[in-house]
């Protein structure tokens, strides 16, 4: 037995879950998966801590002897392969509500671009709403690239491969084959799952890195990969999720109400024929909106939840009132 078994079968036996355990051990519940998926391997204090927490010897923990707990035969087994006609539903299993948000936004942009049409004398209007409009035209090209990227990177993952799930109590393995030779080997424990996602006809879990799509069509009714669920609590989980959609939403918010606010100060000011860009310092009042969804970003990776959203139009939009309020220095 590995090490990572070995932590995985102490733990079960006392009761405890990985969140449970990185709590005693002052770690991340991803810790604990990659300890028991043999990913990584815990540290000599980590070690220390683990035989106080488990109960167990260190000798328990390190030496290569097999623990007696009976040979264990699979409850269910499932092979399968994926057509390209299906990877492309895997896609947009994942990623089309990204696709449509993002389209979405950057369309914003780009017809806010046309305002200043109505007032093409005042330059500092049609200079921050260029700035607007080439931000949007620029997220535009950054989806397209991605997305095309990210189905080569499924197809390569899924097609002309084997899948073998094997389903145990409390876990499972998955072999990966083409080509009748072995490529990978995983062992994932049902509260290991990180993310879980449903949809007509997959069920995809998120395993750290790895991605796990499970066909509805061929899995038993009431199979044990039915009932695998994320080890947040729903409640929990809602709260934060609500809180990280509500930062993205007043982030996006925030840069229409800066050009906005600056649009109203600039008209005003063409009449006193006081250059508009002195004001530009306005756009640095609402940085603190995309800031908040960065800081959030950080405290949910440090919980294990799904951060990248925030970080991503935190920095996008705080760097756009960054350069947007720039020019007050210069005139």
């Amino acid at each position: 037995m590995s090490i990572g078994e070995k932590i995985q079968y102490y733990r079960k036996k006392a009761g405890l879950s990985q969140e449970e355990l990185g709590q005693k051990l002052f770690v991340s519940r991803q810790t604990v998966s990659q300890w028991e998926q043999d990913k990584t391997v815990p540290t000599v204090d980590n070690i220390v801590l683990l035989k106080k927490v488990l109960g167990v010897s260190t000798d328990d923990l390190l030496d290569d002897i097999e623990i007696e707990d009976g040979e264990q035969k699979p409850r269910e087994q499932y092979d399968f392969t994926y057509s390209k006609t299906e990877i492309n539903m895997i896609y947009n299993c994942l990623y089309r509500g990204r696709f449509i948000r993002t389209v979405l936004f950057s369309a914003l942009c780009i017809f806010y671009a046309v305002m200043p049409a109505a007032e093409p004398k005042n330059a500092a209007l049609v200079f921050f709403s260029a700035t607007v409009a080439l931000v949007g035209v620029l997220t535009l090209i950054r989806l397209f690239i991605i997305s095309d990227k990210t189905k080569k990177a499924l197809l390569k993952q899924f097609d002309d491969k084997t899948f073998i799930y094997e389903v145990f109590d409390g876990y499972f393995t998955l072999r990966i084959n083409k080509n009748n030779d072995e490529v990978k080997k995983l062992k994932i424990s049902f509260d290991g799952v990180e993310r879980r996602f449903d949809s007509e006809n997959f069920i995809l879990f998120v395993c750290g890195q790895e991605l796990l799509v499970i066909k509805k069509s061929e899995i038993k009714e009431y199979s044990a990969l039915n009932s695998v669920t994320v080890p947040h609590p729903k409640a929990l989980y809602a709260k934060k999720r609500f809180l990280s959609v509500l930062l993205c939403i007043l982030s996006s918010v925030s840069i229409i109400a800066a050009f906005i606010v600056f649009a109203i100060v600039a008209a005003k000011l063409q009449t006193e024929e006081v250059n508009g860009f002195k004001y530009a310092w306005i756009f640095f009042t609402f940085l603190p909106v995309p800031i908040s969804s960065i800081l959030y970003s950080v405290y949910l990776k440090k919980q294990g939840y799904a951060y990248r959203r925030n970080l991503i139009i935190g920095i996008i939009i705080s760097l756009v009132l960054l350069m947007c309020g720039i020019p007050c220095f210069f005139f």
